[in-house]
């Protein structure tokens, strides 16, 4: 392999490996947190999608991004559901817990993109996969924020008085 080859393993793990041992903590949820971050995220996988020269879309590449989106859709609604919750009292905040399952998870999807990115010069579909993949994680990522977003205010109207 060579250094242009090694580097973007080593970004990943470096960054990853931060992420894991961040994992777990107790933090408080921001709206910058919940909301802004995923949304600009999830704006620059949209943008690397549509904007980035590949071959032309067929009836079977929207077919597989729909596929994508949806089954996305569902893993941003269960990696919500991994998150803790609740309010705290002493600092009237909601706060959140983050599990070592939705980072591993995270994790996986690094992976196979990774992987899918050598086979881009071999495989003609490598295109599509990365673009599905890349679709699925923007549609994760911004359920995942509508989950956890509709949880908190619960939280907030449940422990706030007016």
């Amino acid at each position: 392999m060579t250094a242009a080859q090694i580097i973007p393993f080593v970004v990943i793990i470096l960054v990853l490996g931060i992420r894991l041992w961040r994992t777990g903590k107790v933090r408080p949820v921001t709206i910058i947190g919940l909301l802004l971050v995923p949304t600009i995220i999830s704006a620059l996988i949209l943008a690397s999608v549509f904007f980035l020269p590949h071959p032309d879309f067929t009836i079977t590449s929207f077919a597989v991004i729909a596929t994508a989106i949806f089954v996305g859709i569902g893993a941003g609604f269960l990696r919500a559901k991994t998150m803790k919750l609740w309010w705290d009292g002493d600092q009237q905040k909601v706060m959140a817990q983050s599990s070592k399952l939705a980072v591993l998870f995270i994790v996986v999807l690094i992976i196979g993109k990774s992987m899918m990115r050598q086979s881009i010069a071999t495989n003609p579909h490598a295109f599509l996969a990365i673009d599905a993949l890349m679709l699925f994680g923007a549609s994760m990522i911004l359920t995942q924020a509508l989950e956890l977003s509709i949880r908190t205010r619960k939280l907030l109207l449940a422990n706030t008085v007016n």
